[in-house]
């Protein structure tokens, strides 16, 4: 069985009426929330009960999934001592595993778009944790950006290395020799799943490059903790 093909979206400040478009254009039947307030204060279109109804009023499914799949959790070890998410933490997590399973599972039935706030891919947990970990489980994933286009994991990944490459060579860290994580695909949409095919050596390098990247890009953008409310 082939793997499933799984997409994100941020609604941003989209009005419904266009992100039931954005939707549409890649017959999404359901809207999977990863997010971990499902509400927000500037657009309260997307507010969790209001979405639901407008989704399923145009014949998109509902599913909340911001417990399981939330970049922002109760769980104080899923934050390092200076009160920074870590997501590495997190995707070992139970309760995250059982998101992710929920995910391939509902896929089986459904054309499924995972959904957080952030219109750059790159600036949300939706990338950095659930699709890295999806991905890893052998998914294909799909980023709907706010124009209509649509960004395999693979090509937003390349995004993400070359902006840390640029930032290690200026600041001289020495973590600016990369590899491709998906050199050895045959499908730009489609992550490998044998990785017999990808030599050892390469295969560990290739991992450490993305999952210090992705480090480097959650220190930027990833939640941080307020130590002093626990």
């Amino acid at each position: 069985m082939n793997p499933p093909t799984l997409f994100t979206i941020g609604h941003s400040n989209h009005p419904l009426p266009r992100m039931i478009d954005l939707l549409q254009k890649y017959d999404i039947s359901l809207v999977v929330d990863v997010r971990s307030s499902p509400w927000s204060r500037y657009n309260p279109q997307f507010n969790r009960p209001s979405l639901s109804r407008y989704l399923e009023s145009q014949g998109i499914a509902y599913l909340f999934l911001g417990r399981e799949l939330g970049g922002r959790p109760d769980d104080p070890d899923c934050y390092d001592e200076g009160g920074h998410i870590r997501y590495d933490i997190i995707a070992e997590k139970p309760w995250f595993r059982r998101g992710l399973a929920r995910i391939v599972d509902e896929a089986k039935a459904f054309e499924i778009a995972l959904m957080c706030a952030e219109k750059e891919p790159l600036h949300c947990h939706r990338t950095l944790l659930v699709s890295h970990a999806l991905v890893k489980e052998g998914s294909r994933v799909v980023h709907i950006l706010a124009d209509g286009s649509a960004e395999p994991h693979r090509q937003t990944m390349d995004r993400l290395i070359r902006g840390v490459e640029g930032i290690s060579s200026e600041g001289g860290s020495g973590r600016g020799k990369t590899l491709d994580l998906f050199a050895f695909e045959e499908d730009s949409t489609r992550p490998t799943t044998d990785m017999t095919a990808v030599p050892a050596a390469a295969a560990d390098e290739t991992s450490l490059s993305i999952d210090d990247a992705i480090s480097m890009q959650t220190r930027r953008w990833g939640f941080k903790r307020d130590r002093r409310k626990r």
